[in-house]
């Protein structure tokens, strides 16, 4: 049984192909994630696993925990994790993905299995809790945001989660636009896992949303940005920001993307 180690503990440094990081709220959840990644190939030999402990009291949030599991981590491929996760695909299947991201784009620099581009456009590679298998290619795709389920991150690229944000919703879109600053691209990969967790839009959400565009507003030149639950508008200045938040614009904006789409397609 692979033996994880906790962020408090000694992380040895050793050679390996990938460092997975996981911020851990129910133990037995883990404990599945981690027989399913051993039972596909991943093992102390070719990996490690760092967690932080949040079961008993929130030792650090998304932001902060996972750079700090990131500068623990000695891979040059590093995967963040939910706890909820079964792995579907092997070892061998990631190989493949990340070698065909480093044959066709040597600027990749972070790939996930479900994201969006633009306000219409989303790519999804997944079975849900429900049992529904999702692959929404064609793959890889090219994408603005990623879902925060499974994050793969190439470790030379030396990119990390804004220091100014905090709580646990939207660092999978920041740090897709933290890439994009240093000239760097973010994809959606074929590659399998089920997520039986659910999303829900908390109060919390909309507060930390408030927080992330007032961030962006003067740290990106302007873009219409779709995650998996939320269209925004990022950047751009107050009042530009404003003007394309508006949900009677979001929508038209979609609307006509939608039609864009339909006549290059013809």
């Amino acid at each position: 049984m692979i033996e994880a180690k906790e962020i408090d503990q000694e992380i040895p440094q050793k050679a390996v192909e990938f460092s997975f990081c996981t911020l851990l709220t129910k133990p037995e959840e883990y404990q599945s994630l981690l027989q399913s990644l051993e039972e596909k190939g991943f093992n102390e030999s070719n990996s490690q696993f760092i967690y932080i402990d949040n079961s008993k009291q929130n030792k650090a949030d998304a932001y902060k925990g996972l750079n700090l599991m990131r500068s623990k981590c000695s891979a040059p491929i590093i995967i963040f994790i939910h706890q909820d996760i079964i792995c579907y695909d092997n070892i061998d299947q990631l190989r493949i993905k990340i070698k065909e991201l480093d044959q066709m784009d040597p600027k990749w620099a972070i790939a996930g299995n479900a994201g969006a581009r633009e306000l219409k456009n989303y790519f999804t590679r997944m079975t849900d809790r429900n049992l529904l298998e999702k692959k929404e290619g064609p793959f890889p795709a090219l994408v603005y945001s990623l879902d925060e389920n499974l994050l793969i991150l190439k470790s030379e690229r030396e990119i990390y989660f804004s220091d100014d944000l905090e709580g646990f919703h939207f660092y999978g879109t920041d740090i897709c636009l933290q890439a994009a600053k240093k000239g760097h691209r973010a994809y959606v990969i074929d590659f399998h896992v089920q997520h039986y967790g659910f999303g829900v839009l908390t109060p919390d959400f909309f507060n930390r949303k408030k927080q992330f565009l007032k961030k962006y507003l003067k740290e990106s030149p302007g873009q219409f940005i779709q995650t998996t639950c939320v269209r925004m508008y990022v950047g751009g200045g107050f009042f530009t920001s404003f003007l394309f938040n508006l949900k009677p614009v979001l929508f038209l904006v979609k609307e006509y993307q939608k039609w864009r789409y339909k006549q290059g397609s013809k």
